[in-house]
């Protein structure tokens, strides 16, 4: 009996009859020139630096209008900040957010809003009615109501 040439345990009789999706790759010849590839390589410093601005700005993005509904609706930005569920540095997100004037067009008007909000929870502590059906005290709804005229004179300089 005649041996058969094999190619990758095939024989050329049995390679015919497989479809090209079932056979065996063809080895691949190419010289090992000892470098790694580009997409397996560590970035540069100046990459990564590139990486992680683009990464910050992406979920800064991402937070943006849920935390300006949270400063129209009487939150302060750094305790906004602090409640969202992924971890964004304040200091980062405010300097982001004051570099492009349409943002911080949109993040001024949320204070404004955020000043209408704290008049009425000033309104309902100078008028004892805050609604939580305990009776309130004096000298906290004075420091409440103080607290609240000097957030909105100070947030809202002109």
């Amino acid at each position: 009996m005649v041996a058969e040439a094999r190619l990758n345990g095939y024989t050329s009789r049995m390679s015919a009859d497989i479809p090209a999706f079932l056979r065996p790759p063809e080895p691949v010849n190419q010289p090992h020139t000892g470098e790694v590839p580009a997409f397996l390589r560590a970035p540069t410093p100046k990459e990564m630096k590139a990486i992680r601005a683009s990464y910050d700005a992406t979920r800064y993005d991402m937070v943006f209008p849920r935390l300006m509904e949270m400063v129209s609706a009487g939150w302060d930005l750094s305790k906004a900040i602090r409640d969202l569920p992924i971890e964004i540095d304040v200091g980062l997100f405010t300097r982001w957010l004051h570099k492009d004037p349409e943002r911080k067009k949109i993040y001024k008007e949320m204070k404004e809003i955020r000043a209408e909000v704290w008049t009425g929870r000033m309104l309902d502590h100078a008028t004892g009615s805050t609604g939580d059906g305990v009776p309130n005290e004096v000298a906290r709804d004075a420091l409440a109501v103080n607290t609240y005229k000097w957030l909105i004179s100070a947030h809202n300089r002109r």
